[in-house]
């Protein structure tokens, strides 16, 4: 028994675990606000505008690839800068990566306006501008990933959650005041609140403004070799998280698409309560990993930790659906009752998927970019041939995302880390 207390005492009091907890409580306030907007949105506009709104958000968030890609090497270098105390190539790092950002940001715009027509076709969504707007939303939210990912390295992990549940407050109130007017206002008070957030994350950074800039002594092998594996790995990752409901919005109807995007928010609930453990886990291997530190204590504890919160929310899932349909989007969606269960069982296998791929990512296990496309390519060509009803999806991702698992697990085990 004192064994026992004594574990749980030092799993409690270790830094990882609270600052977990501290991640994980600013997530939930988030998460509630995220799923409030969709509530909000969701029952204002009906099943068929929610569908289209839901479709462009899944775009959203496969464009916002480039910006996973980019939080994750910085996060990455950030992090080995702090490991070895180089504060000044940290705010060199920042300036340079700024630049580049702010200049794609702009050339994106030439590439949006020759892919509108392509891309409104296949969704079927008639309103080109949405798309435009939805650029400018990513646009913000590519930008504001350089001070979110020196907030991430150096671990200030209470002013990440804090300015989160504010971004997400403003996201909320802005929709609600526009959802009445359709999808394109709802678009433009994304883009407002996007842009009071990229002003509020300076603030917990103003001891870089002290410091003087110093050329980075990162070498250039390093950094290529890290970050052309971590793109495709990020591809994949995006990839297995939205194009299901981007290839339903495709095949079905707009009112089944609805529904089934109604399923992917509330399945989203199990895979954002998991992932503070993953915002959290990140920087710390990556510092442990430049400093020779072992943590595969760690890495099994966060496993276990993902897991079980997967399996109770999965559990909750299948006892109440009916009652989670109707609190979150009313009677309208009784079409997705089904449904929630079985499709909490893949984004639980989906969240162990990313837990996973941040855990290569930080320790250079950079191989790991394989396995993650192969998976993303064999969802695309499940979902293509067996799209007869969004069982047969669910189904297909299901078995994806736990052989990607599995594979994953055996890869960690066995695959050595690149220098």
């Amino acid at each position: 028994m004192k064994k026992i207390v004594k574990f749980i005492r030092v799993f409690i009091s270790h830094s990882v675990v609270k600052n977990s907890a501290v991640v994980m409580s600013g997530s939930m306030v988030s998460n509630i606000l995220a799923y409030l907007y969709h509530v909000v949105v969701g029952r204002i506009l009906g099943p068929q505008q929610y569908g289209e709104l839901a479709a462009l958000i899944s775009l959203f968030y496969i464009l916002n690839v480039p910006s996973t890609v980019v939080q994750t090497i910085l996060t990455k270098f950030f992090s080995v800068l702090r490991a070895t105390n180089k504060p000044g190539e940290v705010k060199h790092l920042s300036i340079h990566a700024l630049k580049i950002m702010v200049t794609a940001a702009i050339i994106g715009v030439v590439v949006v306006a020759i892919s509108v027509d392509a891309v409104s076709s296949f969704l079927r969504i008639n309103s080109k501008v949405n798309f435009y707007w939805l650029y400018f939303m990513f646009a913000l939210y590519f930008i504001g990933i350089v001070p979110l990912s020196i907030t991430q390295a150096y671990q200030k992990f209470l002013a990440q959650s804090v300015l989160s549940a504010i971004g997400m407050t403003l996201r909320l109130v802005f929709a609600a005041l526009a959802a009445p007017f359709g999808v394109a206002m709802i678009l433009m008070s994304n883009v407002v609140a996007n842009i009071i957030s990229l002003v509020t994350y300076a603030l917990p950074l103003k001891f870089l403004f002290r410091i003087k800039a110093t050329t980075l002594t990162l070498s250039r092998k390093r950094t290529i070799g890290y970050s052309v594996p971590t793109f495709i790995t990020t591809l994949a990752i995006a990839a297995l998280y939205n194009q299901d409901v981007l290839l339903v919005k495709h095949f079905f109807t707009s009112a089944d698409a609805g529904i089934y995007s109604s399923l992917s928010v509330l399945g989203k609930v199990i895979f954002y309560t998991s992932s503070a453990i993953t915002f959290v886990l990140f920087p710390v291997i990556a510092e442990r990993k430049e400093l020779k530190r072992s943590h595969t204590r760690l890495v099994g504890a966060s496993l276990i930790s993902v897991a079980s919160l997967s399996l109770i929310l999965t559990i909750i899932y299948f006892l109440f659906p009916t009652f989670i349909v109707h609190m979150l989007y009313g009677a309208s969606y009784d079409a997705a009752v089904p449904y929630v269960g079985i499709f909490g069982v893949f984004i639980s296998f989906f969240a162990l998927d990313n837990i996973m791929f941040s855990i290569c990512l930080a320790a250079e296990k950079v191989g790991v970019w394989v396995f993650g496309l192969l998976a993303g390519i064999a969802q695309f060509g499940a979902i293509w041939l067996y799209h007869g009803t969004i069982q047969t999806v669910i189904t297909a991702n299901i078995f994806v995302a736990a052989t990607l698992f599995v594979t994953l697990l055996v890869y960690y085990t066995h695959a050595p880390t690149s220098e």
